[in-house]
């Protein structure tokens, strides 16, 4: 649904793809810490335009305790696990470029 509590993290993840996909493109992420920094930097896209939406709905005390939170660490064990999946592909790409 394109409205509601949730819709700030759904125009989050869009935002997330393109900052993301703008970082790969230049080849940042061929080695962890670049892709980690990038992989956090879609995480950080995603958390801002998903929390100041939920800002609407929510009472601002209680923003980052419903929206953040409870979410923030499975979010970074992801990034991590990503950027080691990025690096590793692109360590791969690195050994077979002539």
């Amino acid at each position: 649904m394109l409205v509601g509590p949730t819709a700030g993290y759904l125009a989050g993840f869009v935002l997330a793809a393109w900052l993301v996909g703008r970082q790969a493109d230049r080849g940042r992420t061929r080695r962890f810490p670049q892709a980690l920094a990038a992989a956090l930097l879609g995480t950080a896209a995603i958390f801002a335009l998903g929390l100041a939406w939920l800002s609407i709905y929510v009472p601002r005390d209680m923003v980052l305790a419903s929206g953040l939170w409870p979410f923030l660490p499975g979010a970074l064990v992801k990034n991590g696990l990503a950027a080691a999946l990025l690096s590793a592909k692109g360590a791969r790409r690195r050994r077979c470029e002539p």
